[in-house]
């Protein structure tokens, strides 16, 4: 398969992935280790079988991450973590997460990875929410990136993305790249 198109089609899987994951609450999963949480996503496709695992630990502070396999092998992994909930705003946790769910929801395959680049709410309590993805640098195939959550201007939550194909060696140790599987 041509690179572009097989990166277009992980984009695609990656916001088909939000949409069956953490932020709907679904395809829950055994964790592979204690005290974690677990979704795994399949999905078959013309092209072949696409799978997310995405696995996070903690609640605050929750880091994890999410690879994606592609007929049977590593394509391309995200990590996340970092600050978590600002400390001292605990207390808004529910409401920043409810708002996080609602803003990955609304990623598309520009912005696939998490979040789209911007996303605000007027909450029903008529609180104004703010969700921003910022690209330090690079692309699908080598990102580094944050999203910061913002509650009446105030930032309740951030944490800190990186992302990247997974190239590995065939037999005779020449690149395996992920769109060739």
């Amino acid at each position: 398969m041509e690179k572009q198109v097989w990166l277009k089609e992980l984009s695609e899987f990656l916001v088909e992935n939000t949409h069956h994951g953490w932020a709907s609450d679904e395809n829950k999963a055994e964790p592979l280790l204690p005290g974690w949480k677990r979704h795994v996503y399949l999905s078959k496709r013309e092209t072949g079988l696409w799978i997310a695992d995405d696995n996070y630990t903690g609640y605050f502070r929750a880091p994890g991450f999410t690879l994606v396999t592609y007929n049977g092998k590593n394509a391309w992994i995200m990590q996340y973590g970092g600050a978590g909930m600002v400390e001292g705003l605990e207390n808004k946790a529910k409401p920043t997460f409810a708002f996080l769910k609602k803003a990955l929801l609304s990623s598309t395959p520009l912005y696939p990875f998490r979040g789209p680049k911007y996303f605000a709410a007027q909450e029903t309590s008529g609180e104004e929410w703010k969700y921003k993805f910022y690209i330090n640098h690079g692309d699908i195939t080598s990102l580094s990136a944050s999203e910061t959550i913002y509650n009446k201007g105030i930032i309740m939550f951030m944490q800190d993305i990186s992302a990247s194909l997974v190239l590995d060696k065939d037999k005779d140790r020449k690149i395996l790249e992920p769109w060739n599987f």
